[in-house]
């Protein structure tokens, strides 16, 4: 089969090679940024267009794009690609009805994982998630995922949604609390390497235990004079400070709750 990816961003780079690693082979990455579609396609030993040069005649299109440029590059695809062609995104988040509206055979390969192109990743590991409009395309995409990892799961579109916001929970707004502890670190001249201990600690226990049942902390203590005392050392930075009150009062209800 002749797979086009379009995109050239991080899923783009990833997807492409996994999917090269597990010997399928990509005919094109077509992309707006012509430098970022030739440095994936010179890894995985394939052609590199712009999206105005796409070859119409693939038999797969996986659009691992931005979720608000999907709608546009849809249609931009309407009509310039074979009708019988399998169309499908990468988001965690937008439903595949957004395809259908151009194309009848569409899906979602959606991956959960972070990923970033300088850091490698064991793609066998990761979770592949399949959402399609057909069982045609179903049994294409489980064939096509299963040959990339050992993880794949069929889901809906609300199923779908549901992972992605408990992943920007505990992976996006995970690091961005790493991000503003570093912040205070540095603002005080130390070095965020003495988090790393307790950062690992912290992953490896949420990832033997229920989180909720080894929650630590102040909040979860009710430790009020702790707490005053963390947020007037913090009244320099307002934004973090209102993220500490936010935090807490929904440590201390959500523990209330169990």
């Amino acid at each position: 089969m002749k797979i086009v990816i379009v995109g050239s961003g991080n899923v783009a780079f990833h997807l492409s090679k996994a999917l090269f690693e597990a010997d399928v082979q990509i005919s094109q990455i077509a992309a707006r940024n012509i430098e970022h579609a030739q440095e994936i396609a010179n890894q995985v030993n394939s052609g590199f267009v712009t999206f105005e040069h796409i070859d119409p005649n693939a038999d797969i299109y996986i659009l691992a794009i931005k979720d608000d440029a999907l709608p546009s590059v849809a249609k931009f695809l309407f009509g310039k690609i074979d009708e019988n062609a399998l169309v499908i995104h990468t988001s965690g988040s937008m439903s595949i009805s957004i395809l259908e509206k151009y194309f009848d055979n569409v899906g979602c390969i959606y991956p959960l994982q972070t990923f970033s192109k300088q850091k490698s990743i064991n793609y066998q590991s990761i979770p592949f998630f399949i959402t399609s409009n057909l069982l045609s395309v179903q049994e294409i995409l489980l064939s096509l995922a299963s040959r990339i990892s050992k993880n794949v799961s069929l889901i809906n579109d609300n199923q779908r949604l549901a992972i992605h916001i408990a992943a920007v929970f505990v992976c996006n707004f995970t690091n961005h609390m790493m991000t503003i502890g570093s912040e205070i670190l540095h603002h005080h001249f130390l070095s965020f390497d003495i988090l790393k201990p307790l950062i690992q600690e912290t992953v490896e226990k949420a990832m033997k235990f229920d989180p909720i049942e080894v929650q630590t902390g102040p909040a979860v203590r009710k430790d009020v004079d702790v707490m005053k005392k963390h947020l007037e050392f913090l009244k320099l930075h307002p934004d973090f400070q209102n993220i500490y009150k936010d935090i807490s009062e929904s440590i201390i209800e959500m523990n209330e709750k169990k």
